[in-house]
């Protein structure tokens, strides 16, 4: 569940560690770019959903996956402060990990979270109810044989395209990581965040700077999307821009850059002070 991205460790203390929390797509490989340009300031560790490997069962509720990381960043670090990363739904597990653990996490980064209202709730449920028919109609479809197996076949492809799942051709002989799908996307939509008293930092992309109406990750323009985070934090919340658009957080270049050199600074400024 845990993975540790490659680093220059040799001057660096056993605190200075990032763990990154994985997106609605369950991997952690999404934080490889990251991790590269974090070497020499901190290890960094992805932590990717259960249920990603056949023989894990997923979970389907934030708190639980919260508590399970925890038990997973303990055992890389058994002792803090912790500091904690999380890009796009990454980002809720991340602030409940600080809400739950406000005096031993030292940093929350959250990268362009969703707002978790109404109309984002209904879509990320409809999403984990689609994902466990997907799960459904496979486990059918690789129990029945010849003319049977085959309609089924071509009745799973059709819906899973319908879902715009990232492989192009999926078919019944490849095991493909629904379950975990689902209960992302179900927890995400059952989840009702409290206040924390966490340090956070909020990175927002020209996607959540821009217009005035609804995104996937939002209801509302950019003010309304502030106002939410905002709410959710005692303390200040400290606001960086990077340019590009979600998906670019994690793919350009100069997004990823960006984002390392915050992380960095905060690193810096924690051996500074000790």
């Amino acid at each position: 569940m845990t993975l540790e991205f490659a680093s220059e460790e040799s001057a660096l203390t056993n605190d200075q560690v990032l763990f990154c929390i994985h997106p609605s797509g369950g991997s952690a490989h999404w934080y490889k770019a990251l991790a590269q340009k974090l070497a020499g300031s901190c290890r960094t560790y992805g932590i990717q959903a259960a249920g990603m490997d056949p023989s894990e069962v997923p979970y389907r509720s934030i708190p639980e996956m919260a508590n399970r990381y925890w038990e997973e960043m303990k055992r890389v670090q058994p002792t803090g402060p912790y500091r904690v990363l999380g890009w796009s739904f990454g980002g809720l597990v991340a602030h409940e990990i600080g809400q739950q653990h406000p005096d031993e996490v030292d940093a929350i980064f959250l990268l362009e979270p969703p707002t978790v209202q109404t109309g984002i709730r209904r879509r990320m449920l409809y999403y984990g109810d689609a994902y466990r028919k997907a799960s459904e109609i496979w486990l059918e479809g690789r129990a029945a044989n010849g003319t049977r197996r085959t309609e089924i076949e071509t009745k799973f492809r059709r819906f899973v395209d319908s879902l715009e799942f990232m492989n192009e051709s999926p078919g019944l002989d490849e095991w493909l990581p629904f379950g975990a799908l689902g209960g992302i996307m179900e927890a995400a939509g059952n989840y009702m965040p409290e206040v924390s008293r966490a340090n956070v930092t909020l990175v927002i992309s020209d996607d959540g700077r821009s217009g005035s109406g609804e995104s996937k990750y939002r209801e509302g323009g950019p003010a309304q999307y502030l106002a939410f985070w905002k709410s959710l934090y005692r303390n200040d919340v400290r606001v960086v821009d990077v340019s590009g658009d979600h998906i670019d957080m994690m793919t350009r270049d100069t997004s990823i850059a960006e984002i390392s050199r915050q992380v960095r600074m905060f690193f810096a400024g924690r051996r500074d002070q000790s």
